[in-house]
């Protein structure tokens, strides 16, 4: 990637001569540097474009859906992390390029036992902090006892209802009972 600083104003100093006087006019330039950003797999970022030296600026990184901000950092390769906050206050004072660090949330398996006559949605990996809802159907001639975290019915149903709704944590294991009627 090519990049250049650049210096505003046409006139350094210029001299003019109007009916035998002399005017000096003189423009003070700016330096503008350039402020890049680049967004690793799962989020997005603001802020990027060309900025007066001096100039404070906030970037700021945005995850996608499943994902976590990690980091801001000064390397691609992610070794010196600058902020763990999304917002950071950048100064422009060269060409710089910030990188923005996202990683995937961690994913749990839910894994439904079916005990008895029916059949039951729900087993899969999903996502830490995910909701989700389990559905247990009987056969014909089969009712649904219920929904237990133990591979007996001795234990208190976490509910009767055909469908849980759950939080996921962690690798958990559920049970879904059905007898006849």
């Amino acid at each position: 990637m090519f990049r250049q600083k650049t210096k505003v104003g046409v006139l350094s100093v210029a001299c003019l001569m109007i009916f035998g006087c002399i005017f000096l006019l003189a423009a003070c330039g700016t330096t503008q540097y350039r402020l890049d950003l680049v967004a690793s797999t799962g989020g997005t970022v603001m802020g990027a474009g060309e900025y007066e030296e001096g100039t404070s600026v906030t970037i700021t990184a945005t995850p996608n859906e499943h994902y976590t901000f990690v980091g801001w950092y000064l390397d691609a390769e992610y070794q010196n992390r600058l902020s763990s906050s999304p917002s950071y206050q950048a100064t422009v004072d060269a060409d710089k390029t910030y990188y923005a660090l996202f990683s995937e949330n961690e994913k749990s398996v839910i894994t439904i036992h079916s005990m008895g006559n029916g059949t039951t949605i729900g087993t899969g990996s999903y996502y830490v902090g995910e909701e989700i809802t389990l559905t247990a159907t009987p056969a014909q001639g089969y009712g649904f006892i219920g929904w237990f975290a133990l591979a007996d019915t001795s234990s208190t149903p976490l509910s009767t209802s055909t469908t849980l709704d759950i939080v996921v944590t962690s690798d958990m294991d559920y049970y879904a009972f059905f007898g006849e009627v």
